[in-house]
């Protein structure tokens, strides 16, 4: 037996969600695009620091990146082809997935901690033929392993075709509800639509500095690179050792300023607990975003308590729908009938409809595909024109 849906009448249904569904400019841009125009716009500036105090500026992870991109494009990488990148948290990951890009080529990150029978079913799957990494002991069918340190014997990459933004970026891989891998392929043009908006309502700038606390196998990441990295600001990146380490990562934020957190509800609130028990106020940080989860009804007002001048926008969508579909930026008090923190209203290009049985009406939240699988597309069209069904979401009266 499904959840019961709440009634909701036809005239509050039309004064809540009038002026839900939103059509703007599209941004006909790479997720890389903007990072290497930084690199000429804003060379001295730092652009990832890693925990361990090790820093870049956008002129040195730039040529990192073209280095690397020579080595892989003399191992056979092309436009087109998936790339797996297996490596620990820090700027390598950073180095090599622009390096990918910067080919054309698709990036599919592969997390450390994966155990090989999973490893070898992405492989099949995404039909991966190359793997960045380092030590990596894997004996992979037609995989050819790149170590990623073999870049310092390569000069920088020369000039090189022009990359179609409607060509796929990345490919992230979910359980899916069987438990199996399931692949979902981005293209630029969708992931940058997202970005371009968030940053645009969130007014994030090159002023900006976010801890990365997810991992690049989530694509939470995607935002916390090309999004900072885009606009010039800089991204602080925990190593594996800290990756759960909430005192590590309150001291981090404190030590630069950090004014951008984006992660999943249970990590911020492990960040704010610890910031309480060491009796710490984060000054600094002005937005933050919440996803992948059940935001609980409590965690705006503590977060109004250890941040004050933090902004908290909650986001929802599937990965299919290019890291979010939707937001809702929260305001004090949260009414207390609220039983959690609401979907909202659809990003730029996102759409939003509704399904109705008799009394009972859910809200379907739905995007255009600009980032989707041709496998996925051709299923979607199967049940629903022209738009993709991302999630159906019941209505809190």
């Amino acid at each position: 037996m499904g959840e019961e849906l709440p009634v909701i009448s036809e005239t509050k249904f039309a004064e809540r969600y009038s002026g839900i569904n939103t059509i703007g400019v599209k941004q006909n841009l790479c997720l890389h695009e903007l990072v290497f125009r930084n690199a000429t716009d804003r060379s001295s500036k730092t652009a990832v620091i890693e925990g361990t105090g090790r820093t870049l500026t956008y002129y040195e992870l730039c040529k990192e990146a073209k280095k690397l991109a020579r080595l892989l494009q003399l191992e056979g990488v092309g436009p087109g082809d998936k790339v797996a990148v297996r490596l620990p948290r820090g700027a390598e990951q950073i180095i090599s997935v622009l390096s990918i890009l910067l080919l054309g080529a698709c990036y599919v990150p592969i997390g450390m901690n994966q155990p090989d029978k999973r490893i070898e079913k992405i492989v099949k799957r995404a039909d991966i033929r190359y793997m960045v990494s380092h030590g990596c002991h894997l004996r992979l069918n037609r995989v050819n392993i790149i170590d990623v340190n073999d870049r310092a014997k390569r000069e920088e990459i020369s000039a090189n075709e022009p990359v179609n933004p409607s060509s796929s970026a990345y490919v992230i891989f979910t359980s899916g509800t069987t438990g199996e891998p399931k692949g979902v392929e981005i293209s630029h043009f969708s992931a940058m639509n997202t970005i371009c908006d968030v940053n645009k309502k969130c007014d994030i700038s090159e002023k900006d500095s976010l801890l990365a606390v997810s991992s690049l196998e989530f694509d939470l990441s995607v935002y916390d690179i090309f999004g900072i990295l885009g606009t010039g600001g800089t991204i602080v990146l925990l190593d594996e050792a800290s990756k759960t380490d909430a005192a590590q990562w309150l001291d981090l934020v404190t030590r630069y300023h950090i004014t951008c957190w984006n992660s999943v509800p249970f990590l911020l609130r492990m960040l704010l607990e610890q910031a309480q028990a060491e009796e710490m106020k984060l000054q600094s940080l002005k937005t933050v975003l919440l996803s992948g989860d059940w935001i609980g009804t409590d965690l705006p007002a503590k977060l109004a308590d250890v941040a004050p001048n933090s902004e908290l926008t909650a986001l929802g969508g599937a990965t299919e729908g290019s890291i979010w579909s939707n937001y809702y930026q929260v305001k004090l008090p949260v009414p207390k009938e609220w039983v959690s923190i609401p979907y909202g209203t659809p990003w730029t290009d996102s759409y939003t409809g509704s399904l109705t049985r008799g009394e009972e009406t859910a809200l379907i939240g739905c995007r255009e595909n600009y980032g989707l699988a041709e496998l996925e597309w051709q299923r979607a069209m199967s049940v629903m024109k022209p738009l993709q069904i991302i999630s159906l979401y019941h209505l809190k009266t």
